[in-house]
């Protein structure tokens, strides 16, 4: 079931379309950030982890080509570490290649084609498969737990549009299609993921100089596959999306926020074979549900001298119906964006601490963060 969490969408789509030439009409983007999480010793006597760590380096590059068309590039290089016992198990490489196209066809309205090259590892041995089962923890967030998902594409389109003086009204609609790969290197199959469609719905309103937006989206997934079998028939997934910003002074802004994403029940088909391997017959069973909620405020302040102060804070509560590592974490950090001639430097940092369960229904504490550095030229 942690397939389903590594297979991240290839377009983010935006329910309010701009007109696409910007002030800058290229830009590359260079980032490293260090996300790590260390586990009380309880937890590491139930589960077997002791800690887990994330080194990755983002590159980007955007381009406006015309008023009307953009495009724009990501890859990153990645390494990933957990320590077990006296263990210390590492997967590392390049992930895959992102690159997406975008064409404005109206001033409030955008296609977007992506394609997905795999330029990453998809296929692990079995300590690295331990680094993707950590790092697949949905509660921890760690921004890649799979080098590689093989070849992909997306389609979407964006429109948005205004219902009234103070209200903008937006849509947005992509489909993803999903290529086999090999995520095993000891053992030889190839895994299908579903191919995936999304809706989005979001509002805005204009509340004096306050601004409220809600935000619905719904997600559908065709059977995952291993050698050409039904494994996997994943559940709906719906998410809800409330952000309320507002000034709170001349120099100030801040913004509340809340997220629910919600996975219904899947199915998970097994196939029973006999001590020589021979298929008898398949199993199915029922993958429970899941919830994760997060709540938090997010703001920006004006310093002096051109810094810019960006602290935030959230929460976040994964509960699941099989009992199994679910948790709460809670989470504080800011972000300090300068910028020095015609290079954009944002240094950030991040504390985080929480409890989360094993095989049992004890939460065990852990404590971890993130830093980095995002510098655009």
């Amino acid at each position: 079931m942690n397939m389903r969490k590594w297979l991240a969408p290839l377009t983010l789509l935006t329910v309010a379309a701009q007109p696409l030439l910007a002030q800058d009409r290229q830009g590359f983007f260079l980032s490293a950030t260090v996300q790590g999480y260390s586990f009380s010793q309880d937890f590491a006597d139930e589960v077997g982890v002791k800690s887990a760590s994330l080194v990755i380096v983002p590159l980007a590059y955007q381009l406006a080509a015309s008023r009307t068309l953009s495009f724009d590039v990501y890859s990153a290089f990645a390494r990933g570490d957990v320590k077990t016992g006296t263990e210390t198990h590492t997967l590392q490489g390049f992930v895959d290649t992102r690159v997406r196209a975008t064409l404005s066809v109206a001033p409030w309205a955008s296609v977007t084609a992506a394609l997905n090259l795999p330029t990453g590892k998809a296929s692990h041995d079995q300590n690295e498969g331990v680094v993707a089962a950590a790092l697949s923890t949905e509660l921890l967030g760690f921004r890649e737990a799979l080098w590689g998902t093989g070849f992909g594409a997306t389609t979407g389109i964006a429109t948005a549009w205004k219902a009234g003086p103070s209200t903008g009204i937006g849509f947005g609609a992509s489909y993803r299609l999903a290529s086999e790969f090999e995520p095993s290197a000891d053992t030889a199959f190839k895994y299908t993921p579903g191919n995936e469609v999304r809706l989005r719905f979001a509002l805005d309103q204009n509340i004096g100089t306050s601004k409220l937006t809600l935000g619905a989206t719904f997600q559908n997934y065709s059977d995952d596959q291993i050698d050409g079998r039904n494994l996997f028939a994943p559940g709906n997934r719906w998410r809800g999306d409330l952000a309320y910003s507002f000034r709170a002074g001349p120099t100030s802004t801040w913004t509340l926020f809340a997220t629910d994403v919600w996975r219904e029940n899947g199915d998970v088909s097994l196939q029973v074979v006999d001590p020589a391997g021979n298929p008898l017959r398949d199993s199915t069973f029922t993958a429970g549900q899941q919830n994760m909620a997060v709540a938090g405020i997010a703001g920006g302040l004006r310093l002096a001298n051109g810094f810019d102060l960006r602290p935030s804070a959230d929460v976040r509560l994964l509960t699941r119906n099989s009992g199994d590592s679910e948790g709460w974490m809670a989470s504080i950090g800011t972000e300090l964006p300068m910028r020095r001639g015609s290079i954009d430097w944002v240094p950030s940092c991040r504390f985080s601490y929480g409890g989360l369960e094993g095989s049992t229904d004890t939460r065990h504490a852990f404590i971890g963060g993130e830093v980095g550095l995002t510098v655009r030229f």
